[in-house]
């Protein structure tokens, strides 16, 4: 299914995707092929960052999940071999173990839970915000001793909120070298 928006944005979903696009909109639209040469168009996401992303921020369902990953040179390519991207394109419970497994293995990472009582009782005692209270919990996780970062890597988010707000968060923890990559969050992945 190939769905075209009055911004001129084009979202191709279905089984045949990945074809449709390196078959025809990449020769035939776009005019280039990027599609699996993202170590070519894009070295920026080979250098070693830290990717953060959050799931869960329904407070009925379950707790709010954020997750922090280093990735280094190495990993970027064995996470891309192994096609790790984006978690929404997996349908299988079972591949999603499968790349979380490989993904502990292979690097530093941390985790933040916040069930829907404490995800409730920031938002409404000290945030009042969904958007200060995700940069809050991007930072902590961030900061988390288990991730053992000696420098600060760039950090690689989706964008809930303007730069200036993790930046803030960021600064507040002390991670004054803060420097984000910042992607709508349909371009990640």
């Amino acid at each position: 299914m190939v769905q075209v928006y009055k911004s001129g944005k084009v979202l191709v979903q279905g089984k045949e995707a990945l074809e449709f696009s390196r078959n025809v909109i990449e020769p035939e639209i776009l005019q280039q092929a990027a599609i699996g040469y993202e170590f070519l168009t894009h070295p920026e996401y080979f250098e070693a960052h830290v990717g953060i992303d959050e799931c869960g921020k329904g407070d009925l369902f379950g707790p709010l999940v954020i997750a922090a990953v280093f990735v280094d040179p190495q990993s970027a390519k064995d996470f891309t071999e192994m096609g790790i991207k984006d978690s929404k394109r997996i349908s299988s419970i079972r591949r999603l173990n499968q790349l979380a497994s490989a993904i502990k293995k292979k690097t530093k990472y941390a985790l933040l839970s916040l069930p829907p009582l404490r995800y409730n009782e920031l938002y409404e005692k000290k945030f009042k915000n969904l958007n200060l209270l995700l940069a809050w919990a991007h930072a902590w996780v961030y900061k988390k001793p288990s991730l053992e970062l000696n420098d600060a890597p760039r950090v690689l988010c989706d964008r809930f909120a303007q730069p200036w707000v993790l930046q803030q968060s960021f600064k507040r923890i002390g991670a004054d070298q803060f420097n984000p990559w910042q992607f709508p969050a349909s371009l990640v992945g």
